[in-house]
């Protein structure tokens, strides 16, 4: 068995053995900065061998109404083992602020793993 990664709004696989659901700003537009296939790689070279949850479209076109998106998300946050997230906030580009909503909902789950780069602004209130 190989690492699976599901992107919104596609289904989950038939079988899964666990789940990591990457959390964090999202690109918006093409040239946006996308932390995730670093991070999809990076638990791949590690041999995580379940199921990651990417919440952005693979093809990178938004729909135009977030109503299915947030359902996708908010489904496969709660089933998911592990909440990854990273902020490499950026206040023009990746600013985070759904990210924020996010954090506070997972801080007490014991799912959620955080972490950002050293420089990231307006994050220390993250790192409590």
């Amino acid at each position: 068995m190989a690492l699976q990664v599901v992107h919104s709004p596609e289904e989950l696989p038939e079988t899964i053995t666990s789940t990591v659901f990457l959390a964090g700003p999202s690109p918006r537009k093409v040239g946006d900065p996308n932390w995730r296939p670093e991070a999809i790689e990076a638990l791949r070279r590690a041999g995580y061998l379940g199921t990651v949850l990417a919440p952005v479209p693979r093809n990178g076109e938004w729909p135009r109404d977030y109503v299915d998106q947030i359902a996708w998300e908010s489904d496969h946050l709660a089933m998911c083992d592990a909440v990854l997230m990273w902020v490499p906030r950026d206040l023009e580009v990746l600013p985070g602020f759904t990210t924020n909503v996010e954090f506070g909902e997972w801080l007490n789950s014991g799912k959620l793993l955080y972490g950002r780069p050293a420089d990231s602004p307006k994050t220390n209130y993250l790192d409590v």
